[in-house]
């Protein structure tokens, strides 16, 4: 993976702690690595790749983020595949930037932080095939464009009731979507 800016050290789960950015396992199994110093992260962490589709990442299958974190930026978890459970500490305020998400296709539901203020991200969860729900803070008010595009498995959103804006191509090609439960909307795209 691609550390993120602030890293001082980093435990592989293996009883082996250092500054390293690569590890060779003796043997195949489940490890949990835990990276410190983090306060934002992003930047194709775990997927080596560019602001492309990147390189696949078949085995990740689950995140957890410790508080402290307050920014998820550009690709962090683009193109992970595998991915079905993520947990975010509160303490994550915004997402900046692109694609967070996008072709996590075994990713099915997710929790933004209560702290969550802001969504700079297009293509957030685009092409999450199997996104059943997702649950938002009532702080969130705005989104970015393409936020859902392809979410196949996406039958129901409901926004904030403080949500003013809604973007273009937000539910683009969703084509199992049922319900939109909109909060203050304005005005569509």
């Amino acid at each position: 993976f691609y550390a993120p800016r602030g890293i001082t050290s980093i435990d592989w789960g293996d009883g082996t702690v250092d500054t390293n950015l690569s590890h060779t396992y003796s043997m195949a199994g489940k490890y949990t690595i835990l990276m410190y110093g983090l306060t934002s992260f992003g930047d194709n962490i775990m997927n080596s790749g560019t602001s492309g589709t990147g390189n696949w990442n078949y085995n990740l299958k689950e995140v957890r983020i410790a508080n402290g974190v307050t920014v998820m930026n550009s690709y962090a978890f683009q193109c992970c595949q595998s991915l079905e459970h993520i947990t975010l500490p509160s303490s994550l305020i915004s997402y900046n930037s692109s694609s967070p998400f996008r072709y996590s296709y075994s990713l099915q539901f997710y929790v933004f932080p209560k702290g969550t203020k802001s969504i700079d991200a297009t293509y957030m969860f685009s092409r999450c095939y199997g996104l059943k729900g997702i649950s938002i803070p009532i702080g969130l008010t705005k989104y970015k464009n393409y936020m859902f595009e392809k979410c196949y498995g996406l039958k129901r959103c409901i926004f904030s009731k403080n949500s003013t804006t809604l973007y273009d191509y937000m539910f683009s090609d969703c084509y199992n979507l049922q319900k939109v439960i909109m909060g203050a909307i304005t005005s569509l795209p």
